[in-house]
């Protein structure tokens, strides 16, 4: 049960008897839903239904003797769950128990059943002036008096417990119940609406095609509603996605309900959050508690100071009344002091208790203890969690004080932010076993000429930092020999590696060369043509080369009975050809052959990067040269470099 009270605009007051022609307006929905289906009068002694034209007069005759400038008329609406259908006298039942909670009791009031959606709801519009004294009444903190009200009515009628404490807690940041208010996310609604239904032309198309995004169409009561399939838990009802999407509207277009067969596969599903990373979503969920947390706080704090204002009000009318002579009216003085102050001092504290529950909902969670929380069902969030645990005990140890002169901005527990992100304090530079961090903290090292001590945390995350140190060749030197003989190693093996890796690519390529018929078999490979001639090419089967031989008659009766990738043995005349010579030499200039780029300049360009026996080498090329450079260091131009540091600086360019 959903209990909410209907505000208007405050520039605009609303008059009783639009809202009660507005609300007993008969209007047809459907064969099923009949708008209006139960109406009747409170207080019932003088009126009753038949005689809603006086009874309207009356209540403006009313509103007429008071000289109030507020709005005077107060409209609830009740609305019920789409499996929920109370009978005429529960529903009379609750309207009178909110009405009394209200403190409206005794006032003229109107109440309206309508089922007209998938939801039955009743409106009720209320005269806020008293019949008998004329005295408008506003009940203060009318949204609490209903919350609470509703919690009691869902379990003494048996009705959804749309209230319980048990739902609003389930989420550890409350702000994180609002979706839709939250930018860059999306609501399961909006989801439901994207995904094309209109190509269906039966249930089962309609079932299809929701089962491949992630949803599923279901019977909830007298409606229907959309499912999360993979957390039943989400779900919309059908008609609030669009209005042809209602049980009603569908089954007139493909016939009776049929629950869904479907077989296919979810292809699609939905995501609260589009593409943001763990930061991005806690940053937007922390921005939205404080948003929220500061319009209730405003909310209770003008509740607060209208209440003020209003006790105020009724002590200035007792003082008004008073008589007689100045005896009586310095004892009304001191009465009114004394009832302003007792009256203030309980609504502070009313307000103060206000405060303290809603910090309590939006409490605040630092990004780690929100992390915790994300981490029992998002593995994303679980890892990086774990990388922030590592990076407590994993940091390079030393003296980094001169760190300090250039960090961006040092922290109030004296942790240094670094221009390029990294945190450092005096003795330590903090890291996450990620590679970028360990070469960024390595370089800083090395620009900054510091000698660390030793390096502190897991095996693992101590190999990743001498792989790299030696990878890219950098002269990092510790305090600890042991740390600096495992550097050296590492240094020696990545530089077997890499004349590993060019000789194997260099025995690889290609060669060409006139054919000698030296050998007992070639691997036939074709005509080709070149210079307007037809040449044959054989592969040698020892090593790389690619023998060149112009056909002779001979040749071409041998290999009318072989196909491409055959082995052959050729004995054949061997022609003396010029042309075979241009092409072999044509080739050996273009021939790429792979070295080691021993002397680094920003003439070189990078083209690739290739991973050999776990280590990453770097292939660049440079102009009018057919070679491939490999070097373990990644090299920056300058106009990257440039870039680099200017944002580094935050300088745009």
């Amino acid at each position: 049960m959903i209990v909410k009270v209907a505000k208007l605009d405050k520039s605009i007051k609303s008059s009783f008897k639009r809202l009660t022609e507005y609300i007993t307006n008969e209007q047809v929905e459907s064969d099923i839903n009949i708008r209006n289906i139960g109406a009747w009068i409170e207080p019932d002694d003088i009126y009753d239904i038949n005689d809603l034209d006086l009874f309207i007069e009356d209540v403006e005759s009313v509103q007429s003797m008071s000289n109030a400038k507020s709005d005077k008329t107060y409209h609830l609406i009740v609305s019920f769950g789409v499996d929920e259908r109370p009978d005429i006298e529960t529903l009379k039942n609750i309207s009178n128990e909110l009405i009394e909670s209200l403190g409206f009791k005794d006032h003229q009031r109107l109440s309206v059943i309508h089922d007209d959606t998938d939801n039955l709801h009743m409106h009720i519009a209320i005269n806020k002036i008293n019949p008998e004294k004329y005295t408008i009444h506003e009940p203060f903190r009318d949204y609490k008096i209903l919350s609470e009200k509703a919690k009691e009515l869902e379990i003494k009628y048996n009705l959804n417990q749309t209230h319980s404490n048990d739902k609003t807690n389930e989420n550890t940041c409350s702000a994180a119940n609002d979706i839709d208010s939250r930018p860059t996310q999306i609501s399961f609604k909006s989801y439901v609406s994207s995904i094309d239904l209109s190509n269906c032309h039966s249930w089962q198309d309609f079932h299809n095609t929701l089962k491949e995004n992630g949803v599923e169409y279901c019977k909830y009561g007298s409606g229907a509603v959309f499912k999360d399939l993979k957390d039943k838990k989400i779900n919309v009802k059908a008609s609030a996605v669009k209005r042809e999407y209602s049980l009603n509207s569908l089954e007139k277009k493909y016939g009776k309900f049929e629950p869904s067969k479907s077989l296919n596969n979810i292809q699609n599903s939905y995501q609260r959050y589009q593409d943001l990373s763990l930061k991005e979503q806690y940053d937007f969920i922390n921005t939205n508690r404080k948003i929220k947390s500061k319009q209730e706080k405003q909310v209770v704090k003008n509740e607060y100071m209208d209440a003020a204002k209003y006790s105020g009000e009724m002590i200035d009318n007792l003082s008004r009344m008073a008589g007689g002579g100045e005896l009586d009216r310095l004892l009304i003085k001191m009465y009114k002091k004394t009832q302003a102050k007792a009256r203030l001092e309980q609504l502070r504290e009313e307000r103060q208790q206000e405060i303290k529950k809603i910090n309590d909902k939006y409490k605040y969670y630092t990004y780690d203890a929100w992390l915790q929380r994300q981490a029992l069902t998002n593995e994303k969030a679980e890892l990086a969690l774990k990388n922030i645990k590592e990076s407590r005990i994993n940091y390079i140890k030393g003296d980094f004080k001169e760190l300090k002169n250039s960090a961006l901005k040092i922290t109030k527990n004296g942790t240094y932010i670094l221009n390029n992100k990294l945190k450092a304090a005096s003795n330590s530079i903090f890291l996450t076993p990620k590679y970028n961090n360990i070469k960024k903290a390595v370089e800083t090292l090395k620009d900054n000429n510091i000698i660390p001590d030793t390096i502190n945390g897991t095996d693992k995350f101590k190999a990743k930092i001498i792989d790299i140190i030696a990878a890219n060749d950098l002269d990092i030197t510790f305090k600890d020999d042991e740390i600096n003989q495992k550097i050296s190693a590492a240094k020696i093996l990545k530089q077997d590696n890499l004349i590993s890796y060019i000789n194997e690519r260099n025995s690889k390529i290609v060669n060409f060369a006139k054919f000698d018929g030296k050998e007992q078999g070639y691997i036939y490979q074709g005509y080709f043509k070149y210079n307007d001639k037809f040449f044959l090419k054989f592969k040698s089967n020892v090593n790389n080369t690619v023998y060149i031989k112009e056909p002779v008659k001979e040749d071409y009766t041998l290999l009318k009975q072989y196909k491409k990738g055959d082995t052959v043995s050729v004995n054949t005349p061997i022609k003396d050809s010029y042309d075979i010579e241009c092409f072999v030499n044509e080739k050996e200039k273009t021939r790429i052959t792979f070295k080691e780029l021993s002397s680094p300049d920003n003439s070189y360009i990078r083209i690739s990067t290739k991973e050999y026996n776990g280590q990453k080498f770097y292939l660049y090329k440079k102009d009018n040269d057919n070679s491939i450079y490999v070097s373990k260091t990644y090299l920056v131009k300058e106009k990257e470099q440039q870039k680099t540091n200017d944002k580094n600086k935050g300088i745009e360019r």
